[in-house]
């Protein structure tokens, strides 16, 4: 994908933030929302900031594999909510949130986990330059 998914990550954060922006400015605010307008609005802006946070992590990190798509996953996962919180299923808007959190809890557990594996399985710099006769 590369600039051009950069390009298509740029383009979601401009126009979440732009939807985000022009929903508020309604004069009925978001649409089956009891809050204000300005109180719901921060809930899609620090979804669109989460977002961006995880994109430019995985840009940063892209020549680690396995890093670069757990972010693109959680990346993926923070604009979830959004979806699911339109769904009509009265019980899952609730916990629409618990998906990110769980990837969240899940990808810090398993990169802590693989760091700790990987330095009890990486031989030492005297063990790679041993020669054995």
């Amino acid at each position: 994908m590369g600039l051009f998914g950069t390009g298509v990550a740029i383009a979601v954060v401009i126009l979440g933030i732009w939807g985000s922006l022009i929903a508020a400015r309604r004069p009925t605010g978001f649409i089956d929302v009891p809050v204000s307008p300005l109180q719901f609005l921060v809930i899609p802006l620090s979804l669109v900031l989460l977002f961006s946070i995880f994109v430019i992590l995985a840009i940063l990190r892209r020549r680690d594999a396995q890093m670069h798509k757990r972010c693109m996953v959680l990346a993926s996962l923070s604009l979830v909510e959004a979806a699911v919180g339109r769904w009509p299923l009265a019980f899952l808007r609730s916990a629409t949130l618990l998906p990110v959190f769980v990837a969240t809890v899940t990808f810090v557990t398993s990169e802590w986990q693989a760091t700790k594996t990987y330095r009890t399985l990486t031989p030492s710099l005297k063990e790679r330059n041993a020669v054995s006769i």
